[in-house]
């Protein structure tokens, strides 16, 4: 019997780019937030939205770091600290767009209240890592969240 074991790096998160129209978009969202809390005479509100929107505008740009992955016998790890055994992991899907260059496996979790775990998978290991996988965890169709959708709507 051949060992369990595929590792690989890909990145955090995926890079949406963003045009000059989007940068003005949030700055005068920002704006109007901004001048209904002077209005409302809500001056906390208005700091917070300050700070916000200082961190919109340096994050949105911001390079995704690369992260290892790894699955063995007992179980996934990712980067050098969060370890998952398949007995935690209830399921798993993978994003059925075949033109990405890193799909994601979304891992439902065994425990209520936490939300997918989603990693990237280069496109030529996709087959392999989900054969690993399929043995000791139960596959179900991609369903796409309300945040995932938003998160491509607003390319954040």
């Amino acid at each position: 019997m051949q060992p369990l074991e595929a590792s690989w790096e890909a990145p955090e998160f995926e890079l949406r780019e963003k045009g000059v129209g989007w940068y003005w978009a949030t700055i005068i969202i920002a704006v109007l937030m901004l001048g209904a809390a002077v209005w409302q005479r809500n001056f906390l509100f208005a700091v917070l939205v300050v700070i916000g929107e200082i961190l919109i505008l340096v994050w949105s740009g911001k390079e995704p770091p690369m992260v290892s992955f790894r699955i063995t016998e007992k179980g996934l790890f990712i980067g050098a600290k969060t370890h998952h055994t398949f007995a935690d992991l209830r399921s798993f899907s993978v994003e059925p767009d075949e033109h990405l260059h890193w799909p994601v496996i979304a891992f439902v979790l065994h425990r209520k209240f936490r939300p997918p775990i989603h990693i990237r998978v280069p496109q030529n290991r996709l087959a392999e890592i989900r054969g690993l996988l399929a043995p000791g965890i139960q596959e179900t169709p991609w369903e796409e969240s309300l945040i995932d959708t938003l998160e491509k709507f607003f390319r954040f």
